[in-house]
């Protein structure tokens, strides 16, 4: 069901902190990506990563590319301690190296523990326009 107003407040948050330490290099990464069951499964070919050392050290590389993550809608479902969010949004790339912008589009899972909601998986995705492209 629906995230009540609170937990869809907090997660909404969450992932906003998260879009904008993506377009900071030197952001820090190492509590919000911490769970020991953190994964992430990204848009590439071969993006599988399931500790979160390895996901942690992702993120700090791709804050460093000069990309602005924006997100436009975030849906945010809940079940007790555990809530799943898709995130729909974009990246666009700085100027001196195009400025191209694509969408992509996030599934999160958060569980809740005494300080609040936390990443445990990031499912990523670049949709295109057609199968194949």
């Amino acid at each position: 069901m629906r995230a009540d107003e609170s937990c869809r407040a907090e997660i909404v948050a969450l992932v906003h902190d998260t879009y904008t330490r993506l377009s900071t290099p030197g952001s820090n990464f190492d509590e919000l990506f911490a769970h020991s069951d953190m994964t992430l499964a990204g848009s590439d070919l071969g993006e599988l990563f399931y500790r979160p050392e390895d996901v942690q050290e992702l993120a700090k590389g791709a804050s460093s590319r000069g990309l602005t993550w924006t997100c436009e809608t975030v849906t945010v479902w809940q079940e007790g301690d555990v809530a799943w969010a898709q995130i729909l949004g974009f990246i666009t790339a700085a100027l001196e190296v195009g400025g191209n912008q694509v969408a992509y589009w996030n599934t999160g899972i958060f569980a809740r523990d005494e300080d609040g909601w936390h990443w445990r998986y990031w499912g990523g995705s670049e949709p295109k326009e057609s199968p194949g492209a």
